[in-house]
This record gives C-alpha cells, sequence and structure tokens, in this order.
C-alpha cells in the first residue's frame, strides 16, 4: 500500500496510519519505525504487511496488536489495519 506516512507520539503510545487522499489506514507500526520518528513522519512511503479486521467502537483511543499499539479513534471508517513488516520510502 501506498501513502502518507503520519506518525502521532502522544500518549499512551505512539500511533500512525497511513493517508491516500480520503484513504486513512490505521498501522500497527515496528518499534525502529517509531524510534526514527523524524525519517519517516509525513513521507511518501510502501508499505507491506499483514492485513486485519478494524472493527472499533466510539470511545476507543488505541488498541494492541500482536504487542503493537493501533490508533482507534482515527480511521473509524477503515475495515482493515495494517500489521506493517515493512517501510520503503518513495
Amino acid at each position: 500500500m501506498r501513502g502518507v506516512l503520519r506518525i502521532f507520539r502522544t500518549p499512551p503510545a505512539p500511533t500512525a496510519v497511513l493517508e491516500d487522499g480520503a484513504t486513512c489506514i490505521p498501522l500497527a507500526l515496528p518499534a525502529d519505525i517509531f524510534a526514527d520518528y523524524k525519517r519517516w513522519n509525513g513521507k511518501s512511503v510502501t508499505v507491506v504487511g499483514l492485513v486485519y479486521s478494524h472493527g472499533v467502537t466510539e470511545g476507543v483511543i488505541s488498541y494492541e496488536l500482536e504487542g503493537r499499539t493501533v490508533i482507534g479513534s482515527m480511521c473509524q471508517s477503515s475495515f482493515i489495519v495494517l500489521f506493517v513488516t515493512g517501510v520503503q520510502a518513495r
């Protein structure tokens, strides 16, 4: 999937989404991407990974997916979340 990577470093844990025009997909990013925040935030990227269902209810700020934090309060119209296994700058 391609788009702009948006990283949010706010409590309770850092989270991220991939945006491409009107599409917003929540991401479960690996820790090394958060650690190199300035390199990745706001950049056009291609991400690969495993697709999971993203069915959150109102009021859910974030949740865990295989030990990674996923944003719940954004991209509520998305039916998927991507467990990222690779990121490449475009």
